[in-house]
């Protein structure tokens, strides 16, 4: 294995391990990587127990039995996404009468901003049956599965049945966002508050995409950022490495982009 490519001067040892990290990920070491990182994960959640511990889905009961590269040990500590736990503080200050989740896995977003927001319906949707099957189970968990809708698809058509509400949709669909969150199909979607991970490539490029709402919504962008593992006393029995593998969340750096509707 070479990391001639990897640069690795002037960064702090944190940030180097995470290059090294990268480049392994990518590797024929991957699937090692992997079992150590279950390994650990099994591990932790004997330690941790399945409670979120901060972030802003604190004390929301959780499961196991995530998604297939689900961050189970980040979405435990409260810090999975934090980029976002800024503009997620600011949206549940305000009263939304439905959360429309598309890309739900086992209900991370979906579960949590049940708990969070009393009165409005969540609308989970993922093409995956499995997680929507624990999306399901952690509803019941979290005694909210009277306010949680599960679903497999939804279409630009359907968004015209929430049209007059207050509505946030998040969405995390791989790339599928650029075809699915169009105006031009779905008037509807102008009047949206919008959280959305974009995935650019062929499909589509950021500015394509934000440039869509630029008339009708106010448009921050979040980069992912780092993760200073020392933070967390929780993993203080493992090494630095170790540490970073069970609180890596991604390969690609895939912004997010929130868009907040001008009009009410």
């Amino acid at each position: 294995m070479k990391f001639d490519n990897v640069d690795l001067y002037g960064t702090s040892p944190i940030v180097a391990l995470k290059r090294v990290l990268g480049t392994l990920s990518r590797s024929d070491l991957a699937a090692g990587l992997s079992s150590r990182r279950h390994r650990l994960e099994r591990k932790l959640l004997s330690e941790l127990g399945e409670i979120v511990r901060g972030g802003p889905f604190v004390g929301m009961a959780y499961t196991s039995l995530v998604t297939s590269g689900g961050c189970i040990v980040p979405k435990l500590l409260g810090c999975y996404e934090q980029e976002l736990h800024s503009v997620i503080k600011s949206i549940l200050e305000r009263k939304f009468d439905a959360v429309i989740n598309i890309g739900c896995a086992e209900g991370y977003y979906a579960i949590g901003m049940a708990r969070a927001m009393p009165t409005a319906i969540v609308y989970a949707y993922d093409i995956d049956e499995i997680s929507r099957y624990r999306c399901g189970g952690l509803a019941d968990k979290n005694d909210v599965a009277n306010r949680v809708r599960i679903g497999q698809t939804i279409s630009p058509q359907d968004f015209s049945a929430y049209k007059g509400q207050r509505v946030l949709v998040i969405c995390d669909i791989e790339g599928g966002e650029f075809a699915l969150l169009d105006p031009i199909k779905s008037q509807a979607l102008l009047e949206f508050d919008m959280l959305v991970e974009l995935h650019p490539g062929s499909a589509g490029t950021v500015d394509n995409f934000t440039g869509r709402f630029s008339a009708t919504h106010d448009v921050e962008i979040f980069q992912p950022g780092e993760r200073n593992p020392e933070e967390f006393p929780e993993l203080a029995s493992l090494s630095l490495l170790d540490k970073l593998l069970v609180m890596y969340e991604r390969f690609d750096a895939t912004p997010w982009v929130y868009l907040e509707a001008r009009q009410t």
